[in-house]
């Protein structure tokens, strides 16, 4: 898969921007104090190795990275098509899921 850097969109200065050629686009940014990445496509969900490809290439390796599903009252859905992953830090990333730390990605 090949990504280009995209111009972001005006007010997301600070955002690095990536267009892959299959289509999806890739938004990354520093949110407070933790990372955040956003994947979507125009016609359909992300599929998995978009995702995986666009987080290990566009975030720091070391990290834990999450989908994290709100409370309702608290969802916010602007684009069908996108997922957002967050930066988990510290003994948080592995409190639920210690197993995380022996997972073996070919």
């Amino acid at each position: 898969m090949n990504w280009e850097r995209a111009i972001p969109p005006s007010g997301l200065e600070h955002v690095e921007h990536w267009k892959s050629d299959t289509g999806a686009a890739v938004f990354v940014a520093r949110e407070g104090d933790r990372w955040h990445m956003s994947i979507a496509h125009p016609k359909r969900l992300p599929t998995w190795p978009e995702v995986h490809e666009a987080r290990y290439r566009f975030l720091p390796e070391q990290m834990v990275v999450g989908m994290l599903l709100p409370p309702k009252a608290d969802y916010v859905n602007k684009h069908p098509y996108c997922f957002h992953l967050w930066e988990i830090q510290g003994e948080e990333a592995y409190s639920h899921a210690p197993s995380l730390r022996r997972i073996v990605i070919p």
